[in-house]
């Protein structure tokens, strides 16, 4: 070290906290900081980082919850009304003109449901003005025009899909023709799927009003005695929700920035080693030597909190978009928390300053001798960490299961209180690695002692990673959980169930060989396109002595099975399908296994009995509350079933009954439908191709049902977490290894050679990724289950692809990284040049 860089000479009496001390050492500071620009550089790109995913991330937390305003738009209350029956257009109506002299501004939304021809879905058919100021915030005009006359129409984009029609086409519903001039949405629901009408009240089921007006005057309006009406309120739960997430958010990243900026400011007071102890001699004061460092950790923490918070803006505004499916709604780029932000920024400098003061304090309290040799000071003692530990982490899982997910006081003091442990307890992860190290090759030995000695700068590092690692884990293992599972719902996405129309479920029409050979050939005609397609038939039992005639054609009551929930009431569980060779084949079920007396072989839990035998389904009897019920001809027999292990999905034969059981009963299969199974996921454009030829045949379709994917999320989130600690092993491990070129140095006078130096390096980077991964996987774990104690279920599904990223993604790139960049000759192996 120059002597030109040091001040002058500090007098201890009249210094301690004279302003002409201070600004000495502050000038001397500033300098030292322009000086090591580039050491400081590293620091900077890491916080800077830091903080612009705190902030990028505390944006989303904000915007992906459902907007309140969801199911009101601009308007502030909403009145739902429902008609029934005949009349329902009347007393529609009436109910309008309630709600409407009630209320100074109404907007009337009308909807009605048709069947889409060739389904088992309906189609919502909404009837909006799209200039009302308070519906127009839930329309949205993709392409094309707003329908203005009678017999246009707008649909969304999965109606689209569904019906293979654009802007131009016709859509056929009900008998009627609407042609298409548009594709709209609901900015504010993406999965609201709808055909947009000119307002009007016709044919209208159901209606939403939307009102403005003064929460006294709605909450009059809502007490007095009214008929089918409904009201709706905005939901300020979700506004409370985000900013609990962003809450949560800014204090885990927070708490990460802090351990990041400790490593690095450790590795910083170390360097200044030799130069605070010429302070000390010259008659320094620890307050002025803590000055030096904390006047350091100010410019660095202003300079990067003010370029990671317009970073974070920024990659918020690049990747919002791709956040718009996850969540459901459009996101404006531009609906910012701003006081957060503000309050990132500003905790940003209080934590980079606070992270500089401790290690400035302990360099402060190195004696002179010590600190002129440039030693490090001695670990603390293990116990102390080990109690500190303890006791945070105990603190931590403890008011997480308070909390369990609803109370945030404790969730937020839970986190804080694990991060704390994380801390505490890297130490001791670091010391255990050194008990490792006799059984290692010499320079993963060397590693890794070299990590227990820098043990103070290691130990914060390695908390950094454990928590971005872990905090990558939450949030794929939570996005996992409310992830629309592959393997339930209606159907997989490789199948389609064809089956005959009915308007009741309970009934079959009765047809001849010709006619079910014809709608095989129908069904052939369909499937013939689909890679590989497995058509299985699917018969039902009926009783041919029960016989009736609707529109024409004789329907025959289809054996089901129920579960008996009282003495007057069975539950339908199910349509029982003939256990024929073919579909007992599809469903690997082995009926030598099963009990040769079993009626039903059946995956439905509890005890089971015939459902619909015996009864005259068309002559109901009319009861009290004009609801019909059926008149019992004679009692059910009685059914022995037996447990197997069929589908997860619901539309999918879950109960067969067995072909011994019709001859016992007396009962005969029909064709109801097929099932059908490709070997490769099922386009949206076939699935329309084969309801349009359904149509035509008098069959319908059930498709896959759409459900909620959260792989943008989860990609998002394993990538950051792999990049944040790749970034916090890339810096820790450059100044570790730094530190230790006295090592090298001597390593080299022996006659290592660079494979050694190689292998110090990889081995540090890799040890510390693979350790670190290790403890950020267990803690996010432990941590939520006592998060999720009462729905312990939700941790079931275990994302092993993007953990496996995670586990493989950084221990191996670091190894990899290290070995590679370590070819070249330390500077300081050359020449030494005086500081």
């Amino acid at each position: 070290m120059t002597t030109s860089t040091l001040p002058r000479p500090v007098d201890g009496r009249t210094g301690n906290g004279g302003r002409p001390a201070r600004r000495a050492i502050v000038r001397w500071a500033w300098r030292l900081v322009r000086r090591d620009w580039r050491q400081q550089l590293l620091i900077l790109v890491l916080l800077v980082l830091a903080i612009a995913g705190a902030a990028a991330g505390a944006s989303a937390a904000y915007n992906l919850p459902q907007p309140a305003n969801a199911e009101l738009g601009a308007a502030n209350h909403g009145v739902v009304l429902r008609a029934q029956g005949e009349a329902r257009a009347g007393q529609l109506a009436s109910n309008l003109a309630t709600v409407r002299a009630a209320f100074d501004s109404a907007e009337v939304i009308t909807q009605r449901t048709a069947a889409i021809p060739g389904s088992t879905e309906f189609l919502v058919l909404r009837g909006q003005d799209p200039a009302a100021p308070l519906g127009r915030p839930l329309l949205g005009l993709r392409s094309g025009r707003y329908p203005a006359a009678p017999g246009e129409t707008a649909v969304t984009d999965r109606v689209a899909s569904v019906f293979g029609i654009g802007v131009g086409g016709d859509l056929l519903l009900d008998g009627a023709t609407l042609h298409v001039v548009g594709t709209v949405e609901n900015p504010k629901d993406l999965s609201d799927e709808f055909a947009l009408l000119p307002p009007s009240d016709d044919d209208a089921e159901s209606a939403q009003v939307l009102v403005r007006a003064s929460d006294e005057v709605f909450d009059r309006f809502a007490q007095q005695p009214h008929t089918d009406m409904g009201f709706l309120r905005p939901h300020r739960g979700a506004e409370d929700n985000s900013a609990i997430g962003v809450l949560v958010l800014s204090t885990l990243v927070l708490l990460l920035v802090a351990l990041v900026a400790a490593a690095s400011f450790t590795v910083i007071a170390q360097r200044r080693m030799r130069q605070i102890g010429l302070l000390a001699a010259i008659g320094a004061t620890e307050k002025h030597l803590r000055l030096v460092m904390v006047a350091t950790g100010l410019v660095v923490g202003l300079v990067s909190s003010l370029a990671g918070v317009v970073l974070g803006i920024a990659l918020w505004a690049v990747g919002s978009p791709m956040l718009e499916s996850p969540a459901g709604h459009r996101i404006d780029p531009m609906n910012l928390p701003w006081l957060i932000l503000g309050a990132l920024c500003l905790l940003g400098v209080v934590t980079s300053t606070a992270a500089a003061w401790m290690p400035a304090r302990a360099a402060a309290r190195v004696p002179i001798t010590a600190a002129l040799m440039s030693r490090p000071p001695q670990p603390r003692k293990t116990h102390r960490s080990v109690v500190l530990a303890g006791a945070f982490l105990a603190a931590g899982f403890g008011s997480l299961y308070v909390g369990d997910q609803e109370r945030a006081g404790w969730m937020v003091a839970g986190i804080i209180a694990t991060g704390l442990g994380v801390l505490f307890a890297s130490p001791l992860a670091i010391r255990a690695l050194k008990h490792l190290a006799s059984h290692t090759p010499v320079a993963s030995r060397l590693a890794l002692r070299d990590l227990a000695r820098y043990e103070a700068r290691s130990g914060s590092a390695l908390a950094a990673i454990s928590l971005s690692l872990g905090m990558a884990v939450a949030v794929i293992v939570v996005s996992t959980a409310a992830e629309h599972r592959a393997d339930t719902g209606n159907l997989s996405d490789r199948q389609l169930l064809i089956r005959t129309a009915s308007d009741c479920p309970c009934l079959v029409a009765q047809r001849t060989p010709a006619q079910i050979a014809q709608l095989q050939s129908v069904v052939d005609s369909m499937t013939r396109d689909l890679d590989a397609a497995t058509v299985v038939p699917l018969d039902v039992a009926i009783d041919p002595d029960v016989a009736e005639s609707a529109q024409g054609q004789v329907v025959l009551p289809v054996v089901s099975a129920g579960k008996r929930m009282n003495d007057h009431l069975v539950r339908d569980v199910g349509q029982l399908y003939v256990g024929t060779p073919q579909l007992l084949s599809y469903l690997h079920v082995d009926r030598a296994a099963a009990d040769p007396q079993a009626d039903v072989l059946t995956s439905q839990p509890g005890v089971l009995e015939y459902a619909n035998v015996g009864t005259k389904t068309s002559t109901p009897v009319v009861g009290s509350g004009d609801r019909p019920t059926q008149q019992a001809v004679k009692g059910p027999p009685p059914m022995t079933t037996t447990h197997i292990d069929t589908s997860h999905y619901t539309s999918t034969p879950r109960s067969v009954i067995t072909e011994a059981a019709l001859a016992r009963h007396g009962w005969a299969p029909m064709r109801l439908g097929w099932l059908v199974e490709s070997r490769h996921p099922i386009t949206i454009e076939h699935i329309a191709v084969a309801r349009t030829a359904a149509v035509a045949a008098g069959l319908i379709v059930e498709a896959r049902s759409d459900g909620r994917s959260l792989a943008t999320v989860k990609s998002v989130a394993t990538s950051a977490g792999i990049v944040l600690a790749l970034l916090v092993l890339a810096l820790t491990v450059g100044l570790i290894r730094s530190e230790g070129a006295a090592d090298l140095r001597t390593l080299s006078a022996t006659g290592a050679s660079s494979r050694v130096r190689r292998g110090l390096t990889a081995a540090t980077a890799g040890a510390m990724g693979l350790l670190g991964v290790v403890m950020g996987t267990t803690i996010a774990y432990l941590a939520m289950l006592a998060a999720y104690r009462s729905d312990l279920s939700r941790l079931d599904r275990v994302p092993l692809l993007y953990l496996s990223l995670i586990s493989v993604g950084v221990p191996v790139p670091a190894y990899a990284a290290g070995w590679l960049f370590a070819t070249r000759e330390p500077r300081s192996l050359r020449s030494r040049t005086a500081d």
